[in-house]
């Protein structure tokens, strides 16, 4: 199992982009909302004017965070670019003790310069229950994070992205 450790993810402004890029290489984008425009230039995607017209962002400016959902995903104007095609699990097919993925999106920065920067966090399943899955973070995470390392969190299927393969070496 190979834990993602992020804890060098606040950096002066002028590096915060190149030190997530450094840290999560295979992720999406970074978005930036009301910013200077002569700042922070490396941000592929800057949210509108009008931030209720992205209900994720809602939630990360409410909670710090945002679970990506797969179902979301397929709702026009949910988030603000496309995302892949994520094979997702069946809940039959997950175990306690597993290891599942997932895309979270955390608020980053204050003021002008708020932006959701968004990376994978592997969780062990330790309950399942109806249509619910509750985790352990396994993912390192920056200490001023809404979320930590060793916290629990409930998932439901539509925002697990893959289950962990297990390989022999």
């Amino acid at each position: 199992m190979t834990v993602r450790n992020c804890s060098e993810w606040y950096a002066p402004e002028n590096k915060l982009s190149e030190m997530v890029s450094a840290l999560f290489p295979n992720i999406g984008q970074a978005y930036q909302i009301n910013a200077n425009p002569n700042a922070m230039k490396k941000n592929i995607l800057k949210f509108p004017s009008q931030n209720d017209k992205l209900p994720f962002f809602k939630e990360i400016m409410k909670n710090g965070y945002h679970v990506f959902s797969r179902e979301n995903a397929k709702v026009p104007d949910y988030y603000p670019s496309k995302f892949p095609d994520y094979p997702g699990v069946d809940l039959q097919h997950l175990n306690i003790g597993d290891v599942i993925t997932i895309r979270v999106f955390f608020r980053i920065g204050t003021g002008e310069y708020v932006r959701a920067d968004g990376g994978y966090l592997d969780l062990e399943v330790e309950h399942i229950e109806d249509d619910a899955v509750f985790g352990v973070i396994l993912t390192q995470l920056p200490k001023k994070f809404p979320l930590q390392t060793g916290s629990s969190l409930e998932i439901y299927p539509d925002e697990i992205l893959y289950k962990a393969q297990i390989t022999t070496h």
